[in-house]
């Protein structure tokens, strides 16, 4: 009971095999997987997630001038930036880097 399907008939080069997304992953560098400041557009391993408008809508920041610009540098803001909102750090996992504030020198 044998019959001929062409469409069953896949050439062994059409078919695409699943990619281990983990093995690729691993073999990126620290860089591959940087987040882009939704300002500056810059790859960063860190980033502040904060409200920066009327839109009340979530932004990454960098940490250098952007945030600054946004914050008016006051963690919560302050009155002349009223739609800052901290919402958290994002940070590279993989590049083994650190999103606390640095301590005061003495």
């Amino acid at each position: 009971m044998a019959t001929d399907q062409p469409e069953l008939a896949v050439s062994a080069e059409l078919v695409k095999l699943p990619v281990d997304s983990k093995s690729q992953k691993r073999s990126k560098s620290p860089s591959a997987y940087r987040k882009s400041c939704d300002l500056c557009h810059t790859p960063n391993d860190v980033l502040v997630r904060c409200q920066i408008d009327e839109t009340c809508s979530w932004h990454f920041v960098c940490t250098k001038k952007c945030w600054k610009d946004v914050s008016g540098g006051m963690v919560d803001g302050d009155s002349n930036h009223p739609y800052y909102r901290y919402g958290g750090m994002w940070k590279n996992k993989h590049a083994g880097v650190s999103a606390k504030k640095p301590k005061p020198k003495k």
